[in-house]
């Protein structure tokens, strides 16, 4: 059973009558968008065009049609008024709300809602653009009023804040902006054409502080150098201590996984082997062969996120005076 169905069940087949809006709405002159078909039941008919809107009475019930107005769409299952009052009446979760506008209008208590011909209406507690007070709709009416706000096509399946800034300046019940957020975020249309540009990122985690001597460094490759070494070297293997930042640099022929290991075992044979090892995702530093020596010696490599050299800033910063002491040389 549809929402609006529910709706039309537990209000009855009947509608509101022409001019029950608390409020006078002027009308203007513009592009009508569709007239609906004469045979479908409205929750507020529009008064003619060639008649002032006649001016709201006692017996009238707050404007449930402002929303439907957006774009002469109007839905069927509107209650009558006498139907309403017997509903808000008995609705269990209105009891706490009946309670407050019955002692008030004793004169017992003080509070936000109060009985007005015979309906139960909800004085909003900050002051805004909307009515001066909002009525206040029963359960089984709700689903009706969000399908109004989000689900018809003048309401255009919006976000969770237009659609329920639509209801407040109107209606209120307990709990109505839960629901309203749980309507719009459920709803299966709105899921399937959900905004997917924005991607979610893994978050970063920094570095401990280290400071006890290589206890972690880290390492990285620098070149091709143009011209080369008088040895023909090209590139030059950067060993930074994140302790103390003392740089290591060792010249390479080669960025083989084997001569970058050999490299790095001729450093750790003079200061010892450090607990951890920062690098970029180069594939030498990512070989199986070097993995296979870090884990014979016991020590934990970490890899920086792609893209991200500040994770290895220290030896990238080194990097940049080393770049500028050679082309100065």
């Amino acid at each position: 059973m549809t929402t609006r169905s529910m709706a039309a069940q537990e209000g009855g087949q009947g509608h509101l009558e022409p001019g029950t809006m608390a409020q006078t709405v002027a009308k203007r002159k513009g592009k009508r968008r569709g007239k609906p078909p004469s045979n479908v039941p409205t929750v507020v008919d529009r008064a003619p065009e060639e008649e002032e809107a006649p001016e709201p009475t006692g017996e009238d019930i707050a404007d449930l049609g402002n929303l439907p107005e957006l774009a002469g769409w109007q839905l069927e299952g509107g209650p009558t008024r006498a139907e309403f009052c017997k509903v808000q009446k008995k609705c269990p979760t209105l009891e706490g709300l009946r309670r407050q506008a019955t002692a008030q209008a004793a004169g017992d208590a003080s509070g936000n809602n109060h009985w007005e011909n015979d309906l139960l209406y909800s004085e909003p507690k900050v002051p805004g653009p909307g009515a001066a007070r909002v009525l206040v709709v029963p359960q089984c009416y709700r689903a009706f009023l969000l399908d109004l706000a989000h689900y018809i096509p003048p309401a255009g399946h919006l976000g969770q804040d237009k659609t329920f800034n639509r209801l407040v300046t109107h209606f209120y019940w307990p709990r109505m902006r839960l629901a309203s957020d749980t309507f719009c975020s459920g709803y299966p249309i709105c899921q399937a054409f959900r905004k997917t540009g924005q991607k979610l990122k893994a978050p970063l985690l920094p570095l401990l502080i280290s400071g006890t001597l290589f206890e972690r460094v880290g390492i990285d490759i620098v070149g091709p150098l143009n011209p080369k070494t008088a040895l023909d070297n090209r590139v030059i293997l950067v060993l930074v201590d994140h302790a103390t930042l003392y740089p290591e640099t060792i010249p390479l022929r080669t960025v083989t996984a084997p001569v970058v290991t050999r490299a790095l075992l001729g450093i750790f044979t003079r200061v010892g082997f450090p607990k951890e090892v920062v690098s970029d995702r180069d594939t030498n530093f990512m070989s199986a062969y070097m993995k296979s020596m870090w884990d014979e010696c016991g020590v934990t490599y970490r890899f920086t996120t792609p893209y991200h050299p500040q994770s290895n800033g220290l030896v990238e910063r080194f990097n940049k005076t080393l770049k500028g002491m050679i082309n100065e040389a």
